[in-house]
């Protein structure tokens, strides 16, 4: 939160255009910081329950597994079966979009993980890349 005081967010207008977040710890180091905030609710995420989708890329034993967000970590553990979970562990490489989701996959017991240098879908492309 210190960095956005830095950057002088005190009085600014902010909207945050987003899904539904608790606990909400951007806003708060903004409205501490002094910002006006708006939140705007534009989108929503639903948990999957499509087992069937996930079995299907499993069978197909991927090299490698992008995550692009800490819910798409915790959802695919629920989902996954816990033998083809520890498999996957340890024969896929498990690519993450950033240190957010590199915590969330340590949470779930993935190690060897490899995190985009640009917190950005390009980044996790040029990570592929490198890694071929």
């Amino acid at each position: 939160g210190l960095a956005l005081v830095a950057d002088g967010v005190a009085g600014k207008k902010i909207a945050l255009l987003r899904t539904y977040i608790k606990p909400d710890h951007l806003k708060r180091y903004l409205s501490d910081a002094g910002a006006v905030i708006t939140d705007c609710q534009v989108y929503d995420v639903e948990e999957s329950q499509d087992k069937g989708s996930l079995a299907k890329a499993i069978a197909k034993k991927p090299d490698a597994i992008f995550f692009l967000s800490p819910k798409s970590a915790y959802r695919f553990f629920k989902l996954a079966p816990d033998r083809i979970k520890e498999r996957l562990k340890n024969n896929s490489s498990f690519l993450s979009i950033g240190p957010v989701t590199t915590q969330a996959l340590k949470a779930q017991g993935v190690y060897r993980i490899r995190a985009a240098k640009t917190h950005t879908v390009q980044g996790l492309v040029d990570l592929c890349l490198e890694e071929n």
